[in-house]
């Protein structure tokens, strides 16, 4: 019980103990029990924080996997996902690629932040999203991915999440266009 809870507890216990009628008190206590769960389930939903990687080799050509599980199972999407306890998100990215491409990553640069409360349909997740490098010849799906591409057809492609704003906004700064690839 938050501290808050505990306040507005004790305001309300005098009310209550004035009620004589026990089904009574019992179900205004029960309405109250109920709102400082709602309550107390409200103030734990933080966004979640993920991480994304946009790995484009010379060519132009983007490595994407097929997502195995929901949400947009069977769409494309960026290599990624959730950052641990403890774990910074460049070593979550990094992680995250390991697991569903097999590719060690390097050479990361910041795209942006996303942080749209609505762009997750599991809840408000905030995602960290870089731009790499990678020897793709290592390159085989593993994890949550069903499939990886190396695909110069991307734009094509219907993607999951908001992955494609994020491509856009890479290949749009000049700072993240040299030496990527």
């Amino acid at each position: 019980m938050t501290n808050a809870q505990a306040e507005l507890l004790a305001e309300i216990e005098p009310v209550t103990a004035a009620v004589t009628d026990r089904r009574e008190r019992h179900s205004i206590l029960s309405a109250l029990a109920q709102g400082l769960k709602v309550a107390a389930e409200h103030e734990t939903q933080s966004p979640r924080v993920a991480t994304d990687c946009i790995i484009i080799d010379e060519a132009g050509n983007l490595v994407l996997v097929r997502r195995r599980n929901e949400p947009f199972k069977g769409r494309y999407a960026l290599p990624g996902g959730f950052v641990d306890a403890g774990e910074t998100v460049e070593d979550a990215c990094r992680r995250e690629v390991k697991e569903e491409t097999n590719l060690e990553i390097h050479d990361m640069r910041l795209v942006g932040v996303y942080s749209q409360p609505g762009r997750d349909p599991r809840g408000h997740v905030v995602s960290v999203v870089f731009r790499a490098r990678a020897d793709l010849a290592q390159l085989k799906a593993g994890d949550d991915a069903a499939q990886v591409e190396v695909m110069e057809n991307w734009r094509d492609r219907s993607l999951a999440f908001d992955h494609r704003q994020m491509i856009e906004d890479s290949l749009k700064a000049p700072e993240l266009k040299g030496g990527d690839g």
